[in-house]
C-alpha cells in the first residue's frame, strides 16, 4: 500500500456552526450580565465542542488502506474494487471512491469490502483517490482525508468491441499459401481462391458438381500473422479503432492464429521533445484475450521510429484509421 500525498480537512458541521454563532454571543452578553449559570452553561457547550472537534481531528489519523481491482475490464462497465482500510481505532466513518457507483459507504472502520466503480475510460488504471470522513460523537464537527492509493495490480481498460468484418483475403492467403505445395493432402475441401488445379479431385467433382481439391494444409492453427495498429495521426479515433481492432483480433484468435501485435505505447523513458514523441513500438505474441485486453489498453497515439525488421511473418494486417489493409512479404 502506498499513499500519495493527500488532503487532511477539518470543519464544523451545521450543528457545530449552529452552536458556536448562538454559545459565544450569549456568553458574552452572560458575562456583561453577571449572569454565572449562563455563563457555565456557555463554556461548557463551547468545552463540548472543542472536545467533539478534537475527537473528529484525531479519529482519521493516520488510516491505512489496500486496494486492489481485476486484471482487465471493458470501458463502460462497473468492476469490483476491493477496500482493506485501517485506523488506530475504531471509528465510524463514509468512504467514497473515485467513480464509485454509490456516492459514499457508510462503514465502521477497519472494514474489508468491495466498491463497485465504473471504468470511465480507456487505459491503465494503476491509483485510486479514496475519501474517508468522520464527525465527532456529538455531530459538531467533522474531519476528512482525501488519499490516492496505488492498487495491488494495474487495472487495464479495455475499449468496447465494434463489430467488424475481416478482409477475405486475411483468411484465406494463410490458409492457401503459408504450406508447401508437395505436402501430403489429408482429405477434400471445397475449392478457394488460389489452389492449384493439379490439387482439384475431378472424379468427386464428376460424382457431385462441387469443386473440389486435395486438401494440403495442415489446418489454421499455427498460422503466423502480424497485426499491426496504426495510431499515427494525430486526429485519430482512438477508440472507434481499438474497438475494431478487438473485434478483429478476437476473431483472428478464435481461428487459432499466431498473431505478433504490433501497437504504439507511451515510453516511459522518453522525455518531451524527443523524436519519438513519448512513444515507441511494443511487439509481441497474443495467446489469449486476457493479453489482448492488456496491449489495447496501453495504445497511445504516436509515430514511433522506422519498424523496418522488427516482424517478419509471411502474412500482415495493418489496421488503420481509414480500414483494414491486407499486405503479403510474399
Amino acid at each position: 500500500m502506498t499513499r500519495h500525498p493527500e488532503r487532511h480537512r477539518f470543519a464544523l458541521t451545521a450543528a457545530g456552526a449552529g452552536v458556536l454563532i448562538l454559545v459565544v454571543p450569549g456568553l458574552l452578553v452572560a458575562v456583561a450580565a453577571g449572569q454565572l449559570a449562563l455563563v457555565g452553561a456557555g463554556v461548557a457547550a463551547l468545552v463540548l465542542l472543542v472536545t467533539d472537534a478534537f475527537w473528529a481531528r484525531s479519529a482519521l489519523r493516520g488510516p491505512e488502506i489496500r486496494a486492489s481491482g481485476p486484471t482487465t475490464t471493458t470501458v463502460g462497465s462497473e468492476f469490483p474494487l476491493r477496500l482493506d482500510c485501517r485506523a488506530r481505532r475504531p471509528v465510524t466513518c463514509a468512504i467514497t471512491v473515485e467513480n464509485a457507483v454509490r456516492p459514499a459507504i457508510p462503514a465502521a472502520l477497519p472494514v474489508t469490502g468491495d466498491v463497485a466503480v465504473h471504468a470511465t475510460q480507456r487505459g491503465v488504471l494503476d491509483t485510486v483517490a479514496v475519501g474517508l470522513r468522520s464527525t465527532g460523537p456529538i455531530g459538531l464537527a467533522a474531519s476528512s482525508r482525501l488519499l490516492r492509493v496505488d492498487l495491488a495490480a494495474p487495472v487495464h481498460v479495455e475499449p468496447r468491441r465494434i463489430p467488424v468484418q475481416l478482409p477475405s483475403m486475411a483468411v484465406i492467403d494463410p490458409l492457401t499459401h503459408v504450406y508447401r505445395g508437395d505436402d501430403e493432402p489429408i482429405g477434400l475441401r471445397p475449392y478457394a481462391r488460389g489452389d492449384s488445379p493439379r490439387d482439384v479431385h475431378w472424379a468427386s467433382v464428376a460424382r457431385t458438381g462441387t469443386m473440389v481439391v486435395r486438401d494440403r494444409r495442415r489446418g489454421v492453427a499455427g498460422t503466423e500473422l502480424d497485426v499491426i495498429i496504426e495510431t499515427f495521426r494525430a486526429d485519430c479515433d482512438l477508440a472507434q479503432l481499438l474497438g475494431q481492432a478487438r473485434s478483429a483480433l478476437e476473431q483472428l484468435l478464435a481461428a487459432g492464429y499466431h498473431i505478433r501485435l504490433v501497437t504504439v505505447e507511451a515510453d516511459p523513458t522518453s522525455a518531451p521533445g524527443d523524436d519519438g514523441g513519448g512513444a515507441r513500438y511494443a511487439i509481441g505474441l497474443l495467446s489469449n484475450l486476457a493479453e489482448l485486453g492488456v496491449r489495447l489498453s496501453r495504445v497511445v497515439v504516436g509515430r514511433p521510429g522506422h519498424l523496418a525488421g522488427a516482424i517478419g511473418s509471411s502474412a500482415r494486417l495493418v489496421i488503420r484509421p481509414e480500414g483494414f489493409q491486407w499486405q503479403s512479404s510474399r
